[in-house]
């Protein structure tokens, strides 16, 4: 069986152990040995290394190398899932203050414990409120590693940070904190755990649909880890690209991304098979298992272990890919025809739909407006009726021109359509101006419109609900002087429409056809909480921009 690094390491700590001094080689030798065992997930072996150390610490009174010992032991019982131990182990701890790097530690390893504990159910008690309790010991370690500027802690803390606030769906919160992570793992020369951010923020990416960032993310990753066999980050990589193309359609890429991660997933496992035989190989050179009989038996049942689970992948995947390629070729042409008929059926019912609505709009408007353009027509006449005894052919030119300025109106809004944005306040005060230009001695307009821009479309519909309120209040409006107050207002997230001509109304006068069509005009604009007050002729709603 070929000796790996570690096992080296193994070797001379073991050898080495007795001929160097006392104090620091016993601890590290112990320290280092449970860390090769934790490695390989040998986590009982791992733990007794660790409870030596401790007690050589405790002996020596050597309180920071006790507290270190502590904090490793307890995430080996995070790994064990003895949470409840892990924390009385952390609990427990009186000195940690005074040693800043351990203390930031600490407080990781009691959020981490709660983290996995709580996702056993009914494992901590009801009353208490673990997600908080999470989240306050994080920000305290985060808070502690940038006062004492722990770099690699805080870039830590800040993945652990981020994956919890993304598996709460808080993304806008999560995503800051993994990107900065990410940096200060690069800064730091962490190439490993560099990956371990990048790719939480690359299932972010999907899930807010941004498959521009995830793919940049994905080839950076990618050209990272070539060459590198980190077989379990590949595999992790692997897959999340292949969900990539699954949310895209794409399935062929998806399979073909899920074969590269199960090929780095039995490397891995490979892998680690292969150290925990030379971690059983060190045990058995220093006398803590059987001899050379015992560990050749030991290795072939590994190994044949190995290739069972090997020969299994392939042959599910084998399996897996006949099955796909057959119901892939079978079905294909028809799913596509399907998609593409259902795609053409629905596209034709949305726009009979949208032109439906459009027509019936339409109708009520021009029928609406023919009246209302001829009653003031014939408000024009009277009032012009006596400059036409004087003066005739001059009346008359200016009742033509002031006719023509409403035809200019309607022109304003169907060249608005071209424009991508209008700015509500410039339009608004050009359709007050042509009104103005009606009736200018009648009319005292009090205006306060912010400059918001709109879609051409939108506008147009609240161009045409100006137009029918102040054709309302020409029509039905009969005081002297017609105050008229129209506002425009960003208010919170909304923005609101109020118009009022100080005219009192009856009750009648909300159920003819000008309130039908404001009402429907209003839909249209995706206005919301429509309200009329009679007594001062107000309108108001409100709608998003």
């Amino acid at each position: 069986m070929k000796l790996t690094l570690s096992s080296l390491i193994f070797i001379f700590y073991s050898i080495g152990a007795f001929g160097q001094g006392a104090r620091d080689t016993s601890y590290q030798y112990h320290m280092n040995l449970a860390d090769e065992y934790n490695q390989v997930y040998l986590l009982a072996e791992s733990i007794s290394e660790i409870e030596l150390a401790l007690e050589i610490a405790k002996k020596e009174k050597d309180v920071e190398r006790q507290l270190n010992a502590e904090i490793t032991l307890a995430e080996l019982m995070r790994r064990s899932r003895n949470y409840d131990e892990g924390l009385a182990i952390l609990y427990a701890q009186k000195e940690h203050i005074h040693y800043p790097e351990l203390y930031v530690r600490r407080l990781g390893r009691i959020a981490a414990l709660y983290a996995e504990g709580n996702r056993i159910k009914g494992h901590f008690p009801a009353a208490l409120n673990v997600n908080d309790s999470i989240y306050m010991f994080l920000d305290e370690a985060l808070l502690m590693s940038l006062k004492h500027k722990l770099k690699k802690e805080e870039a830590s803390l800040r993945n652990e940070l981020g994956l919890f606030l993304y598996h709460r769906k808080r993304l806008p919160e999560s995503i800051p904190q993994l990107t900065r992570s990410a940096e200060l793992f690069e800064q730091l020369g962490d190439s490993i755990n560099y990956m371990r951010p990048m790719m939480s923020l690359m299932r972010a990416d999907l899930a807010l649909g941004d498959m521009k960032s995830f793919d940049e993310k994905s080839e950076r990753l990618l050209v990272w880890s070539e060459g590198k066999k980190w077989y379990s980050e590949e595999e992790e990589l692997y897959g999340t690209i292949g969900t990539g193309c699954l949310q895209r359609g794409d399935s062929i890429g998806y399979y073909k991304w899920e074969l590269r991660s199960t090929k780095s997933g039995r490397e891995f496992t490979r892998l680690l098979y292969t150290r925990k035989l030379a971690s059983f190989k060190v045990l058995y050179e220093t006398g803590e298992i059987q001899k050379e009989l015992t560990e050749s038996n030991f290795e072939s049942t590994l190994k044949s272990e190995q290739l069972e689970i090997e020969a299994s992948h392939n042959r599910q995947l084998n399996i897996l890919l006949i099955v796909m390629l057959l119901l892939l070729a079978g079905t294909f042409v028809l799913i596509l025809r399907a998609v593409k008929r259902k795609k053409k059926v629905d596209r034709i019912n949305a726009d009979l739909e949208y032109a439906n609505e459009k027509y019936e709009i339409l109708m009520v408007e021009s029928n609406h407006r023919i009246k209302n353009n001829l009653q003031m027509i014939i408000s024009l006449l009277e009032y012009s009726s006596e400059d036409v005894i004087d003066n005739g052919e001059k009346a008359l030119k200016r009742i033509s021109t002031k006719i023509e300025t409403i035809g200019a109106l309607h022109r304003h809004l169907h060249e608005n359509v071209h424009f991508e944005k209008v700015r509500v306040d410039l339009f608004f005060n050009e359709v007050l101006n042509l009104y103005q230009n009606l009736s200018s001695e009648q009319f005292n307009i009090q205006k306060n419109i912010e400059p918001i821009e709109i879609e051409n479309e939108r506008i147009v519909y609240l161009g045409l609900i100006l137009n029918e309120l102040l054709s309302n209040t020409i029509e039905h409006n009969n005081l002297k002087i017609k105050i008229i107050k129209l506002d425009v207002l960003v208010s919170e997230d909304s923005c609101v429409f109020r118009y009022s001509d100080n005219y009192k109304q009856h009750e009648t006068d909300n159920v003819g056809t000008g309130i039908v069509l404001i009402k429907k005009l209003i839909r249209r604009v995706g206005g919301v909480e429509f309200q009329v007050n009679k007594t001062i002729g107000l309108y108001e709603f409100k709608f998003h921009v």
